[in-house]
C-alpha cells in the first residue's frame, strides 16, 4: 500500500508540475477573431486620427522565448509564427492582442489623441507555468506613448497593477524616445516606419526592467511592423522569489490582415 500511495502521489505531482507550452496557430487566432467579431460593428470605416490599421489578424515571424527559475526552471520557446489581433472598441480605441502561446498572451488598449498620437489606457499580461495561471491587469497614465510622427519630444508614462493571485502589486515608470523614420521590409515591400525605443523600471512586489523597440507603420499608424523586447523581473510569491526573463523579435510578414 505505501508503494501504491507513493506512485500515485508521484503521478499527481507530475501532472500538477507539467509545464506546457502550446502554440497558438494563425488559424486559432483567426477563429477567435471571427467569434469575437460576430455581431460587432465593423471598424473599417471609422474616422480615426492617424489612419489606423484595419482590424484583423496580422502574422509575424517570431524568434524568442520566456522562462522562470522556479521549481528547477522552465523555458517556453515561442513558435516561428505568431499573431497580433487588432480590434476596434469604444472611443475608436484599438485593442492589440499578441498571443504566441495558450500560456502566454498580452493585450494593450491604445486610444487616439487629437494631435495624431496614441495613449495607452490599459494592459493585460498572461503567463502560465506549471499549470499556474497568472493574469495581471494594469491601468495606465500614458498620453502620447505612441507619439505623432511630427512629435520628437520625450515620452513618459506610468502603469500600476494591484497584482494577481500569485504575486503582488507593481508599478511601472517608463520613458521613451523617437529614434527616427526607418525602412522595414514587410514581405517584398519596404515600409516607412517610426522607430521608438521604450525603457521602463518596475517596482513593488514585482520588480525589474524592460526595454522595447517598436517600428510603427507610418501609413497604418500605429501598426507594429517590427518589435524587439528584453525583460527581466523578480516576483515575491508563495514559493519565494521567482525570476522571469523574456526576449523576442517580431517582424510583420503580411501587410493584409486575415479575417
Amino acid at each position: 500500500m505505501p508503494v501504491v500511495l507513493l506512485v500515485a502521489g508521484a503521478f499527481v505531482m507530475l501532472v500538477l508540475l507539467r509545464d506546457a507550452a502550446d502554440p497558438v496557430s494563425v488559424d486559432d487566432a483567426v477563429t477567435r477573431y471571427r467569434d469575437e467579431a460576430a455581431g460587432a460593428a465593423d471598424g473599417d470605416d471609422r474616422a480615426v486620427v492617424g489612419d489606423p490599421p484595419p482590424p484583423g489578424v496580422y502574422v509575424y515571424a517570431t524568434d524568442g522565448s520566456e522562462g522562470v527559475d522556479a521549481l528547477g526552471g522552465s523555458e517556453h520557446a515561442y513558435p516561428a509564427e505568431t499573431t497580433v489581433t487588432v480590434g476596434v472598441g469604444d472611443d475608436d480605441c484599438l485593442t492589440m492582442r499578441w498571443a504566441p502561446l495558450v500560456q502566454r498572451w498580452d493585450e494593450e488598449v491604445l486610444c487616439p489623441e487629437a494631435g495624431g498620437g496614441w495613449s495607452r489606457r490599459e494592459t493585460v499580461v498572461h503567463h502560465s507555468f506549471f499549470n499556474q495561471d497568472e493574469t495581471r491587469s494594469s491601468t495606465c497614465d500614458a498620453p502620447g506613448v505612441v507619439p505623432s510622427p511630427d512629435d520628437d519630444g520625450a515620452i513618459s508614462w506610468t502603469c500600476s497593477s494591484e497584482g494577481s493571485g500569485h504575486s503582488g502589486e507593481s508599478h511601472q515608470d517608463g520613458h521613451g524616445e523617437v529614434i527616427g523614420v526607418e525602412p522595414v521590409m514587410v514581405g517584398d515591400v519596404e515600409r516607412r516606419t517610426l522607430h521608438v525605443r521604450y525603457e521602463s523600471e518596475i517596482s513593488g512586489e514585482t520588480s525589474g526592467s524592460d526595454t522595447v523597440d517598436r517600428w510603427y507603420a507610418l501609413d497604418r499608424f500605429p501598426l507594429v511592423v517590427r518589435e524587439v523586447k528584453d525583460e527581466s523581473t523578480s516576483s515575491e510569491t508563495v514559493i519565494g522569489t521567482v525570476r522571469y526573463h523574456e526576449s523576442y523579435e517580431l517582424v510583420l510578414t503580411s501587410w493584409e490582415p486575415r479575417r
